[in-house]
Order: structure tokens, then sequence, then C-alpha cells
């Protein structure tokens, strides 16, 4: 592309020469696009396997971090640091949670607990693989305020 510019600013371009370049410009472009597209795939590679590497010295610790992801086989939450992780559902063990697909949310039957897109959490790094570049986490459920418990549900009051 440069050799064409520098063609062109020099007054060398020929019309024969601007024709042929016409023709390839298709193949060029999409050339050039494919290979952008797998530079950034290496490139977001690279940034996994390292963010993998980091979070493997920090298994066992806490972070807050933001649900960046609902699915129907857990949360995606992405950290401060930036470095994402997965709470499988079968690592939610402190009530049973309902998938919600419409509202991109998990629901606790039991508790009423409520996981959903952009809600702040607490987690606990389980493993960091950089094998797989696969980071798990576990949520830290959120404590109720000291003093404050749920509230019960009694029957129907009696008049006197």
């Amino acid at each position: 592309m440069h050799r064409v510019v520098k063609e062109q600013l020099k007054g060398k371009m020929t019309k024969k020469r601007l024709d042929a370049l016409h023709a390839l410009m298709p193949e060029y472009a999409e050339q050039s696009s494919e290979r952008e597209r797998a530079a950034m795939e290496a490139e977001r590679e690279a940034d996994d396997l390292k963010k993998c590497e980091y979070m493997a010295n920090h298994v066992g610790e806490r972070f807050s971090g933001v649900i960046s992801g609902v699915t129907s086989f857990g949360l995606f939450v992405e950290l401060q640091n930036t470095c994402e992780g997965l709470v499988r559902v079968s690592e939610m063990s402190d009530d049973y949670y309902v998938f919600e697909e419409k509202n991109y949310r998990y629901v606790g039957r039991h508790h009423g607990s409520i996981y959903r897109l952009g809600d702040t959490v607490t987690i606990e790094v389980l493993n960091a693989d950089p094998a797989s570049r696969r980071v798990d986490f576990t949520l830290i459920p959120a404590e109720a305020p000291k003093g404050r418990h749920p509230r019960r549900t009694r029957g129907p009051s009696r008049s006197k």
C-alpha cells in the first residue's frame, strides 16, 4: 500500500497500473481484515494467559467484582484488575438458584437472593489454569447486617 501511495505522489501511477490495483483492492482489503482479526485474537489470548497466570498466584484470596455475564451454567465476574472468571452455578451453594434467562439473573429459591448483570459481588479465587486460560471463582454471600435477621412469615394473626 505504501508503494502505491508513493507512486501516486511522485506522479508515476499509470492508468494500466491503477486499473490493475483497482481490481485487486477487494482481495487486499479482505486479506488485511483477516490479518487484523488474527492479530486481535492473538492479543486477546495473550492477555487471557497473562491474567490467568496472575490469578494463579491469588488462589484462595477474595476480591470484589462486577457480574459481567449471566449464563445457564453460571456467572462471569470481572474484577477491578480486569481479570474475569466464572462462578459455576454448582458453586453457588448457599441456596438453590434458578436461572431466569429473560432477566439475565439467578434467583435463590429459599432465601430470595438475586444475582444479576452489573451487581457487585465478592468472590474467592478457586482455581486458575493457564493451560486452559480459565479462572474459577466461588461467590462469597453478602452477610446480613448485624442484628437483623430475614423476616419470618407467620400464619394469620388472631384477633382477641
